[in-house]
């Protein structure tokens, strides 16, 4: 486990941000497990968690659980449900009616389920009351 700490604007969401393949850098390269960062295996290889923890709010959890199995060719669907079902998130609920927690849980899970060889968090914790943020790990 790793952290970067830095000062407001000092570039930390950029960076996270080109590692997972989702900006490019304005000069130089960046590297990820081995690969050019944002090129296929960098991105097969890596799972982010933002901290506006983007999800489809209108689907219902088992919705977007079945959107992430189609769209990912490592995905562990036993941890995904295991994980949830131990969070006490209905499957039938809609994303967009769960509490700031449990949608952070839910990111979470959708991005360990990927079974990446690195995960990056980007403040997952930051919408979250203190309580929450102990037991965010828990599930």
């Amino acid at each position: 486990m790793a952290a970067l700490v830095g000062p407001n604007g000092a570039g930390k969401t950029t960076l996270l941000r080109i590692l997972a393949g989702l900006a490019t850098p304005t000069a130089g390269t960046a590297t990820v497990v081995g690969h050019a960062a944002g090129s296929q295996p960098a991105r097969d290889a890596v799972s982010a968690v933002d901290q506006a923890v983007p999800l489809y709010r209108h689907l219902r959890v088992r919705d977007l659980l079945a959107a992430a199995l189609a769209l990912n060719d490592r995905w562990d669907t036993d941890l995904a449900e295991q994980r949830l079902s131990a969070l006490n998130l209905s499957m039938s609920a809609k994303v967009g009616k769960l509490s700031g927690g449990q949608q952070a849980q839910h990111a979470l899970t959708l991005a360990m389920a990927r079974r990446p060889r690195l995960l990056l968090l980007d403040e997952p914790l930051a919408s979250l009351d203190p309580l929450a943020r102990q037991g965010y790990w828990a599930g």
